[in-house]
This record gives structure tokens, sequence and C-alpha cells, in this order.
């Protein structure tokens, strides 16, 4: 039978989950997100609890404004009746739902509701690098103050297209470069003399470090830069004896996805953000 387990405290609840979350941190990266912000006074939380059941089915909730983060890989149908039944589900009709795909899915279907993506993301490894895929012409440097117009606004239009032209603001992003500079983990692809792709590693404290802002220049996609950037970091970090590295991926960019799986990365999870009403454009953040 589905238990539902309670805390006194957001601190319990972390302390209680956050050590097997670790264990698995790709699969569990957006869920340790969300809780290290909530740690961090960063937003504020609503509710929080947890599910299992004999079988070793196993769920994580976590209730915040306007978003509702419900991760569970393993599940039943008693399981699904009683999170719907704890949560209300027919009362979310303008929240976000976060989580892993399949389960929400499980949970929408159970619930005749409609299941509208908003983002819809794959989470993938590497242990290994493909021998198949071999580097273009250029170097991976360290990025350069010097360079901060030009990567101030290659990240910039990285963000615009990664939030469909909602992304961050000029200044914001080249803040975020000047910050990765300052902290050494934000990475170019120079090719006789211009920068042509630009890359950043996540900081991640006691897990598998992450590679994000993989961006290549509008004009020289296709050219082999973005997996050779990709997998000149890949290679440093394992190099440095760390078992794995991560990265998570728009579902919806095929061409960034095969670059992924040629560098030599694997799919091991996949997360959205849905909605039980179609939301336009405009109210999309």
């Amino acid at each position: 039978m589905a238990e539902i387990i309670t805390f006194k405290s957001f601190k319990d609840f972390y302390l209680y989950n956050i050590d097997t979350l670790y264990e698995d941190f790709i699969q569990n990266f957006y869920l340790i997100h969300f809780m290290d912000q909530v740690k961090n006074g960063e937003i504020g939380r609503l509710d929080f609890f947890n599910m299992s059941d004999l079988d070793g089915s196993r769920l994580v909730a976590l209730k915040m404004e306007g978003l509702f983060a419900l991760f569970c890989r393993q599940w039943n149908d008693q399981m699904i009746a009683e999170i719907s039944a704890k949560i209300d589900f027919a009362l979310f009709e303008r929240y976000l739902f976060a989580g892993h795909k399949p389960f929400l899915e499980a949970l929408f279907k159970s619930n005749d509701a409609n299941f509208h993506i908003i983002k819809d993301r794959i989470s993938y490894a590497c242990h290994h690098l493909s021998p198949t895929c071999l580097p273009v012409s250029g170097r991976l440097e360290m990025a350069r103050v010097k360079d901060i117009d030009l990567l101030a606004q290659m990240s910039y239009d990285y963000s615009q297209e990664e939030y469909q032209g909602k992304g961050r603001s000029l200044e914001y992003m080249r803040d975020v470069v000047l910050s990765g500079i300052a902290n050494s983990n934000f990475y170019v692809w120079r090719d006789h003399g211009q920068i042509y792709a630009i890359a950043q590693v996540i900081p991640t404290e006691g897990a598998p470090p992450f590679i994000g802002h993989l961006f290549t220049h509008k004009e020289k996609r296709n050219s082999g830069y973005a997996s050779s950037i990709l997998q000149a970091i890949t290679k440093g970090l394992l190099d440095l004896g760390h078992d794995s590295c991560g990265l998570m991926s728009d579902a919806s960019n095929p061409a960034s996805n095969r670059v992924f799986i040629k560098v030599g990365y694997v799919p091991i999870e996949t997360y959205v953000t849905a909605t039980k009403v179609l939301w336009t454009g405009d109210e999309i953040d």
C-alpha cells in the first residue's frame, strides 16, 4: 500500500532525500536544483512530501509557487490514485507540473487531463568519449575578457534560442560570461583567430560536472565546432578523474542531440514541464 511520508520541516525533507538523489545526480539534476533553490531561500515552497510502496515505487514531491515538481521513475496504479487525491489534481488548471516525463504522462492520462508540454528536456551522461568523433581545426581555450563583447552577444543569442525569444538580457548574459571567466569555467573554440563556439562547465560540488551554454556561431553551424568544443571539455574533465559528465538538451532540437550522441553522450532521462491548459507564446516564461 502506498504510504505518504510527511516532514516537520523542509530541512528534514531535504536531508531525507538528498543523499539518495546524489547517487543519480544527472538523472535528478532538476529536482536537486529546485531543492537547493528552496534551501537557499531563492524560491518559496508550499508543500513537500514523499510517497513509497513495498514494490519499490518512490516519489518525491515539492510544491512551489506556480510549479509542482513530481519526480518518480517507478509507480503503480494505487500511487497514481493516491497522489491525484493528495494534491487534488483537478484544481491545478494554470499550474506547471515538472518531473520525469513517463510519470507525468501517466498522471495526466489517469485524470483524463490534456498534457501540454512547455519544456521537453533530455538528460545525457558521458563516461567514455566516442573514438570515431574527430575534432575539426582550431583549439579549445579559456575565454578572455578582451573578447567580452562577442562572448556576451553569442551568450545572448544562445539564451534567446534556448527560451524561444524570451531569454535573458544582453547585460545579464555579459555578467554570466564575466563570472565564468573569473571562475575559469567558460570556454571557447578558436579557429584561425576567430571564436566559433562557446560552452561553460557548471559547478556541481560533489557530483559529476555539467556542461551547458553550448552555442555555435550561426554562420558556422554544421561544421563540427560544437562537437569539437564539447569533446575537448569532456575529455579534460574525464582526464581529471571524473567518472562522468552530464548535460541537458532540448528534445525538440535534433541537431544538438545528434552532436551529443556523436561525442559519446548517452540519453538517460526525460524531463518535462507541462500544463493541463495550452499556454500561448506570451505566457511561456
